[in-house]
Formats: C-alpha cells, structure tokens, sequence
C-alpha cells in the first residue's frame, strides 16, 4: 500500500528532504507534478507525492472531510476529487502503471454506485 499526498508546488524541495530524512529513497521515474518514495522499513508504506498549484490545492482542501487514521488525524479528498486525482494519475501516466490506475478508476465508480 502507498500514501498518496498531494501538497502545493512550492513545497517539493521541503517534502523530499523530510521524507529522505527519515529513510525514503526517492525513486528515479518522478515526473513534473509527481515524486514518489519507497521506504526502507518494511512496516512502514511507500508515499507518492503530487504536486499541485495553490488554486488546486485550496480546491481540494475546502472539499476534504477530516478522518482519523489509527491515532493520527488526517484531511482526505472528497471522493469526486479522489476520482478526479485519479482521472490525472491515468492520464500522465505509463505502460502497466496505467492498468492499476484503471482498476482503481472502476473501483471507485464501483463504490460510489455510478453504475
């Protein structure tokens, strides 16, 4: 399983040193608006990181519901922008990654009953 963070543009730089900091490898195949990390600690998940402008971000902010997550509280996207994010995803994109975004694309819809 993988986090899949979205945080403003301007933070790149900021987020991958925290994460290589605390035992991270970024991967080689990070794109523009993408990074991703693979941890070294078996029990710990991988992140990807997508990047998106200031508009975007307070977009997807005001929609998000609050969760908690184990202990940890968290802000999660609203399924219509999960859905949208994931719609970005296949688009940019390559070979078998695209399969898993489809899949996660039919899952979606499926859950939502847009059947």
């Amino acid at each position: 399983m993988t986090w899949i963070l979205s945080f403003q543009r301007g933070r790149r730089a900021q987020l991958a040193k925290l994460l290589a900091d605390n035992g991270n490898v970024r991967r080689k195949s990070d794109a523009a608006n993408f990074a991703q990390f693979d941890s070294t600690d078996d029990g710990v998940m991988d992140v990807d990181l997508m990047f998106v402008s200031e508009e975007v971000f307070d977009q997807l902010a005001r929609g998000a519901m609050e969760a908690k997550l184990e202990s940890v509280r968290v802000h999660m996207v609203s399924l219509l922008h999960l859905i949208a994010l994931k719609c970005h995803a296949f688009q940019h994109s390559k070979s078998l990654r695209r399969l898993k975004d489809m899949d996660d694309l039919i899952q979606l819809i499926l859950i939502t009953g847009w059947t």
